[in-house]
């Protein structure tokens, strides 16, 4: 074969796998498009239909061992010895993690701005949180947020339990200014009560939220 032929047939290969490529992504497109998502408040996805893709997304694990794959030092290092790992206490934050009542108009959830549907975030420029008000920055996946050592792009939350009180208190996001006690799976919860069973959950699957201050200011 010539020279001439190998490169035509070069330019052939490099043709049909971009053709191929284009197809794939129409039909991922469309595949996308005319799936039938149920939408809640604030544009996310139903908060039932966000457990049922956790379901099936989310492996049974034993939860009071550290993640397949990752140091068991590295793991224990990063698990506070007053918050260590249990179902009892992943069930209680995911049940959190999804309780709009936890914000002051009851339409705004931890999963609103981090949908299971969206890679556990929203997808959007900035967060919406309670009647409608838009925040001045997005809201990160929670993902492997567990593995962080600060949270917010300032760095100034020192853990998981003191970031995922945070939005709850925050005039835009949850609006809970003055909460003291939260009412949360038929029980009061104190505030930093809270922060601490979501904890639970978030670092249940290893993979936090938008970053202003209780105030909404940056």
């Amino acid at each position: 074969m010539t020279a001439k032929c190998r490169l035509e047939s070069r330019w052939i290969i490099l043709l049909l796998f971009c053709v191929m490529g284009v197809i794939g992504l129409s039909f991922a497109s469309q595949a996308k498009e005319s799936r039938d998502i149920p939408l809640g408040p604030h544009g996310a996805a139903s908060m039932e239909f966000q457990q049922e893709e956790l379901n099936s997304i989310m492996a049974a694990v034993d939860v009071t061992e550290p993640p397949k794959g990752l140091d068991p030092v590295i793991w224990e290092a990063f698990v506070p010895e007053d918050n260590t790992m249990t179902p009892e206490r992943v069930a209680l934050g995911r049940r959190l993690y999804f309780d709009p009542r936890l914000s002051r108009d009851g339409t705004v959830s931890c999963a609103t701005c981090h949908d299971v549907t969206r890679g556990f975030t929203d997808q959007r420029k900035v967060s919406e949180g309670i009647e409608g008000q838009l925040g001045r920055r997005n809201a990160p996946t929670t993902l492997n947020v567990a593995l962080l050592q600060t949270l917010f792009l300032d760095g100034r939350s020192p853990s998981l339990e003191h970031q995922a009180r945070m939005p709850i208190v925050n005039a835009i996001e949850m609006g809970m200014l003055a909460a003291r006690n939260l009412l949360g799976g038929g029980r009061l919860h104190d505030i930093e009560k809270v922060g601490t069973e979501q904890g639970y959950l978030e670092r249940g699957y290893l993979g936090g939220d938008q970053d202003q201050r209780p105030d909404g200011s940056l």
